[in-house]
C-alpha cells in the first residue's frame, strides 16, 4: 500500500517542512496577517471568509507551493491547470 506512487510525497525529506507549515497554519486558524495576494488569495477576499475558509484556502495554497516547488520529485501529481 505504501508503495504506491501517491505515497512518495510522504517520503519526501521536505515534507516535514511541509508538515510543520500546516501545522502553523492550523493552529492560527483566525490569524490572516501573514497571507498576501503572492499566495494566491487576495487579501480583500479573505476579509469575506469564514475562518474555516480562510484555513483551507492557506493550506490549498501551501500544497500548491510544496508540490510546484518539488514537481521535479513528484510529477505524479497534478498543479492547478494541468487537468
Amino acid at each position: 500500500f505504501f508503495k504506491q506512487s501517491w505515497c512518495l510525497a510522504l517520503y519526501h525529506d521536505r515534507f516535514s517542512d511541509f508538515e510543520q507549515e500546516l501545522q502553523q497554519i492550523t493552529s492560527h486558524t483566525g490569524d490572516v496577517s501573514g497571507q498576501t495576494v503572492e499566495d494566491g488569495v487576495s487579501p480583500a477576499l479573505l476579509q469575506d471568509r469564514s475562518p474555516a475558509a480562510e484555513v483551507r484556502a492557506a493550506v490549498r495554497s501551501s500544497a500548491v507551493r510544496y508540490l510546484s516547488f518539488n514537481r521535479n520529485l513528484l510529477p505524479m501529481f497534478a498543479g492547478p491547470g494541468q487537468l
